[in-house]
């Protein structure tokens, strides 16, 4: 299997909607009622107003799609019957390609708005969370074939006979987001879980594969309790970038070193390694809470640390002179392996800490300055599957990929009667 994220998720672990969406929000919550793993989950409010989280950080374009599988799988449940439908995934400008509508059922659109496939057979509950699973495949058929399932059911595979810039709006501008911008749509929808995933390799496709559950470990996501090995940035370490909510430029570090480093630690003795035992674990992000001193200066990355000093890099986007929020990230750990379970243990000492490190390394080019600061910084956020899980979801699909049948005309010929 060789699932990689497309676009950022919501597990809403972070307990602070201004950590959770590295790209932005608008009118999201989070709360505890309806949820599937660890403390929180995610609202989007469209009982009142537009509500979305935006989960790409770069245009839609055929290069970033085309030849993919793409997978947009979460729990969800509705407060309610929708007045009108709600985008569960829509693109700027209007764009809406995975809808539920107001009888709650789940329709596919092409760019133009047009249905090309469902409804489901299934209304979306308005009691429990339920997963599900929409893959768009690019990859089996010469056009894309997608799938809906909820919980265990397939409730439509179909050829479209379009291919991803039929289906998707290409250009400047054009990110992808969960939730709807279209105003109040009469009903919340709650949300756990929700991962946004890509793959090239065709054995992964859905009738084929099964596709993984991920869900993000709760109980993990928290601000730092110490200070690590490095400690070049200005000011008090782990105390100026602990706070939830983060308040800016109240508390902060920075740096104009090239190439500074800054890590912490958090855990204490309340507080343990969160891994369910048996857990595959697929990739790791962290978030920071960052700025430019200047726009023309450089900013930071994000620094991970073993106990045996090895490190690793995850590059955050560009930020800007205001602070917002980013995000790294790394499917391997710094020793470069695959993540296990004991890389996020404890280092046994009292107070407990973790022995991974998270921080900070100032960009580093010898022909910019750098100047960065960062207010908030959170422990890596784990997103894992648990493979000995086998509900909905976790098997092959029962429909096989078929080719579109186009008519034929035939050539009629006049008759000859011959003598």
């Amino acid at each position: 299997m060789s699932w990689s994220r497309f676009g950022w998720g919501a597990g809403g672990e972070h307990q602070d909607v201004e950590m959770e969406f590295p790209e932005g929000e608008n009118n999201m919550a989070l709360q505890s009622t309806n949820k599937n793993t660890g403390d929180d989950a995610i609202r989007w409010n469209h009982s009142a107003a537009s509500a979305h989280q935006f989960t790409t950080d770069a245009d839609v374009s055929a290069g970033n799609l085309d030849g993919k599988l793409i997978a947009l799988s979460g729990l969800f449940k509705l407060s309610g019957t929708p007045t009108s439908d709600i985008a569960l995934l829509a693109q700027s400008a209007g764009h809406r390609p995975i809808r539920i509508g107001t009888d709650k059922k789940i329709r596919i659109y092409d760019k133009d708005g047009a249905v090309v496939a469902g409804p489901s057979s299934a209304a979306l509950s308005t009691v429990a969370l339920e997963r599900v699973t929409v893959w768009y495949d690019d990859l089996t058929l010469l056009n894309v074939w997608i799938v809906c399932m909820i919980e265990d059911t397939e409730e439509f595979a179909v050829n479209t006979g379009l291919s991803m810039g039929d289906l998707f709006a290409f250009g400047s501008g054009r990110k992808f987001f969960i939730g709807d911008n279209l105003g109040s749509r009469g009903a919340d929808l709650d949300g756990d879980d929700v991962s946004f995933m890509q793959s090239t390799t065709a054995g992964d496709a859905p009738h084929l594969e099964r596709y993984r559950k991920y869900v993000a470990v709760g109980g993990f996501m928290r601000p730092p309790t110490a200070d690590g090995s490095h400690t070049a940035w200005s000011n008090n370490g782990y105390l100026d970038v602990d706070e939830s909510p983060p308040d800016d430029s109240t508390t902060e570090v920075g740096t104009v070193t090239k190439g500074a480093k800054e890590t912490y630690h958090a855990y204490d003795d309340t507080v343990q390694n969160p891994i369910p035992t048996g857990f595959e674990i697929s990739y790791v992000t962290v978030r920071a809470k960052t700025q430019l001193v200047d726009a023309a200066k450089l900013g930071t990355d994000i620094l991970l640390r073993d106990a045996s000093a090895n490190e690793v890099v995850l590059q955050l986007i560009a930020g800007t002179t205001t602070y917002t929020t980013k995000g790294g990230l790394t499917s391997t750990n710094p020793a470069g392996g695959v993540w296990v379970r004991g890389d996020f243990d404890d280092d046994g000492g009292s107070p407990k800490r973790s022995k991974l490190q998270f921080g900070l390394q100032s960009q580093n080019n010898p022909d910019v300055d750098t100047a960065p600061n960062v207010t908030a910084i959170y422990l890596p956020e784990v997103w894992c599957d648990d493979p000995t899980d086998t509900d909905g979801n976790r098997h092959p699909t029962t429909t096989t990929p078929v080719a579109k049948s186009f008519p034929i005309k035939s050539r009629v010929m006049n008759p000859l009667i011959i003598r």
